[in-house]
């Protein structure tokens, strides 16, 4: 059996641990830093939040509904379900 060298264990072991917590202040500061320079958070709902388009119908009437077309009417709605 080898003996094991506990000190050189302990050294490996802090060296480890102080690099994983180095690393992980690291990308805090970026992190924050990414925060700070576009000064606002993150927000799903206003990446995909349309801006409301002025109305080319100057008495804000509602737009006309299309009509309706037999055309394209489907009699076999069972096929689709």
């Amino acid at each position: 059996m080898t003996g094991v060298d506990w000190g050189q264990a302990l050294q490996v072991g802090i060296f480890g641990f102080l690099l994983v917590v180095l690393v992980l202040a690291t990308l805090a500061v970026c992190m924050w830093l990414v925060g700070w320079i576009f000064n606002r958070p993150f927000n799903i709902k206003n990446l995909f939040k349309r801006d409301k388009k002025p109305s080319d119908n100057s008495e804000n009437e509602p737009e006309e509904e299309p009509e309706y077309n037999p055309q394209y009417k489907i009699d076999d709605i069972e096929r689709y379900e």
